[in-house]
């Protein structure tokens, strides 16, 4: 049998920054606290091992260098994926289960791998006895946008799906109709 080097250190293709805020906290981007940063596996296991409850406050991991806020330009386009989760132990392993995608890079699939680069990170926060699941992007897939992030894939079934593109005051939002499975645009109302 093959022995196993448990030194080898295995690099990320990015560097990823896990972020913290606090509920009663405003949005500002000095009230996001940058808990670490990593670079390897090990590293991104170790972060994951020693992580504070979810349901704590609103977690996030971006890419270096790109703010966990909205305002940021870079995160241009947001999923929101919102589930009923009956415990904190199974919001976390779905939350581990996309951080590893996301970090891997893999969360695209065969020819739609070239999209990774426009994943900019993941966020989760608890509400309402079911927690929200955030991926930020910094594009637009087209017609391709569930069937490339087809995140039920990993997740199972979603309550609700809703894409924000960041433009301000014209905001629109992408609304997935459960019922027909059809999505719909919807202006934002002030």
């Amino acid at each position: 049998m093959e022995e196993i080097d448990f030194t080898k250190i295995h690099p990320l293709n990015s560097t990823w920054v896990y972020w913290y805020h606090d509920f009663s906290d405003d949005f500002s981007e000095n009230k996001f606290i940058k808990a670490i940063e990593f670079s390897t596996i090990e590293d991104f296991t170790a972060a994951f091992n020693n992580i504070y409850p979810i349901d704590t406050g609103m977690y996030f991991m971006m890419r270096k260098g790109i703010s966990p806020c909205w305002e940021e330009q870079k995160n241009s386009h947001l999923w929101w994926l919102r589930k009923k989760i009956s415990s904190e132990y199974e919001a976390k392993c779905i939350w581990l289960s996309l951080a590893r995608y996301i970090v891997g890079e893999t969360l695209f699939k065969g020819d739609d791998a070239c999209y990774s680069p426009f994943i900019n990170g993941i966020s989760i926060s608890p509400k309402d006895n079911s927690y929200v699941f955030k991926i930020w992007t910094n594009g637009d897939y087209g017609d391709k946008q569930m069937e490339i992030i087809n995140v039920r894939e990993y997740i199972g079934n979603i309550e609700k799906i809703k894409y924000k593109l960041n433009f301000a005051k014209d905001a629109k939002y992408l609304f997935n109709n459960q019922k027909s499975g059809q999505f719909q645009y919807k202006k934002k109302h002030k």
